[in-house]
């Protein structure tokens, strides 16, 4: 490492020790305690539901495996000598988080420790960590910074399971059971708890998105409310999804998008099929893909998480550079239909959905809405009304409710967006527009369709 680059890396790490080492008054104010224990603070819920769009990244060394991280460790020696020669040319965070904001993204979340228990960071909890390679910088100091540096919410995910502690030795043998239950539990409730202490403490993280609480031994047990009633305490403003044991201030699904849901959720997948980091076979999706899936879950009022894949080296790939771009591409033009806006009021249904904020309401269509809509009354009068980016639209309104027409040369090829301004709020959802089938089925689930993945 030249002398230059050195000196850079080391105020970088300097700024986030004297900045984000010290949490500001907000973050030293006691947690809200009542009979059921400390709660959220739900400004802070409200402000991460009004983000509603967030970019994920998975890396460590063991991309150098060129084998998806984690579950291909079966053998633990083999899979951890890679870490001696991780020292990547190209990781730049700047260059990460720009991806985010070409997007249009409003949070990041960055995989700190995935379940092969190496750590991303500086941390005093073990040595199994990046300041032990040849890279010897902390990724997670690196990233905070330059997502605070574009006013981006930073979020953290901890893997509860951790394989390499001794007590696991095989990947898949431990995925359905704590090893040593319940001797094992308290060692894994500590760790987690002084590892997440540490990224709230050092880094400023505004959510902390765990993994592995599906062990059955953690999520029977009293741990994930231990763990929840630390961080409340710290501050009460960080939110946690995926803890375990209905201590989560949000659910968060992979892959699924399922029913309207009233209350804050969110859904994550990749960009990458069939994995969620980096190797030689991976293929990618459309932005068009990724289009119909955010709409859908704004309709279904919750946020999207979309993982990006970094390569050995830490670059982003072209074709995920691409995916990015166009992304952001339709959010400059219809992102007033997805960010602070809430879901209704009509259901979401095989034609697209809405959204709403206000007396605005945004109608999504996917591309196989028909050209004439008819929708149930909702109780207010159409004011005004346009097609987000140009184009025409007939709104006629009926006693049954409204009727729109929107000919195919103003329909947008991921999804189109008609704007209504509405002569009054419309509370609550309209029940005449509810599927008949409100429960998850397979078809709700979301794989790539064979002609968008990418050969």
């Amino acid at each position: 490492m030249n002398i230059v680059k050195h000196f850079r890396i080391s105020l970088i790490v300097l700024w986030s020790a004297l900045v984000l080492g010290h949490a500001p008054s907000a973050l030293a104010a006691p947690a809200v305690v009542g009979d059921s224990g400390p709660r959220t603070d739900s400004a802070a819920l409200e402000h991460w539901t009004d983000l509603r769009f967030g970019i994920m990244f998975h890396w460590s060394p063991a991309v150098l495996r060129n084998q998806e991280i984690s579950w291909s460790m079966s053998n633990r020696a083999k899979y951890e000598a890679v870490y001696a020669r991780f020292n990547p040319k190209h990781f730049d965070a700047d260059a990460w988080i720009n991806i985010a904001t070409q997007a249009n993204a409003h949070y990041v979340v960055y995989v700190c420790k995935h379940h092969d228990g190496f750590c991303m960071w500086d941390t005093d909890t073990t040595s199994n960590n990046i300041m032990h390679t040849p890279f010897k910088r902390d990724v997670v100091a690196e990233l905070a910074v330059a997502a605070q540096r574009q006013n981006l919410f930073f979020g953290t995910y901890l893997s509860i399971m951790d394989i390499h502690e001794a007590n696991w030795n095989r990947c898949y043998a431990a995925r359905t059971e704590m090893p040593g239950y319940p001797e094992g539990i308290p060692h894994i409730e500590d760790i987690t708890a002084r590892q997440t202490l540490e990224l709230l403490k050092k880094y400023h993280s505004q959510l902390m998105w765990y993994d592995g609480a599906w062990l059955q031994g953690w999520r029977t047990s009293s741990s994930p409310a231990r763990v929840m009633a630390q961080i409340k305490a710290y501050n009460p403003q960080v939110l946690i999804t995926r803890l375990g044991n209905q201590v989560d201030d949000f659910g968060s699904m992979e892959a699924k998008i399922g029913a309207y849901r009233a209350t804050p959720w969110e859904m994550v997948t990749s960009t990458a099929y069939p994995t969620y980091s980096w190797n030689d076979h991976i293929k990618f999706k459309s932005a068009g893909y990724f289009l119909q899936i955010l709409s859908r879950v704004a309709c279904g009022n919750g946020n999207l998480l979309l993982n990006f894949v970094p390569d050995a080296d830490g670059a982003i790939c072209p074709e995920q550079q691409g995916l990015a771009r166009g992304i952001g591409g339709w959010l400059a033009t219809n992102g007033a239909a997805i960010f602070g806006t809430r879901g209704g009021p009509w259901y979401p249904n095989n034609w697209g959905g809405s959204t709403r904020t206000g007396k605005t309401i945004y109608l999504h269509l996917l591309p196989d809405a028909p050209d004439h809509l008819v929708l149930p009354a909702c109780g207010a009068k159409v004011m005004a009304s346009k097609v987000l980016g140009g184009g025409d639209v007939t709104v006629t309104e009926t006693a049954a409710g409204l009727e729109l027409t929107v000919p195919p040369a103003s329909r947008n090829p991921a999804v189109t967006v008609i704007e209504l301004a509405m002569d009054t709020e419309v509370p609550g959802m309209i029940e005449a527009s509810k599927p008949q089938n409100a429960v998850i089925k397979k078809s709700d689930l979301v794989p790539p369709p064979a002609e968008e993945i990418k050969k």
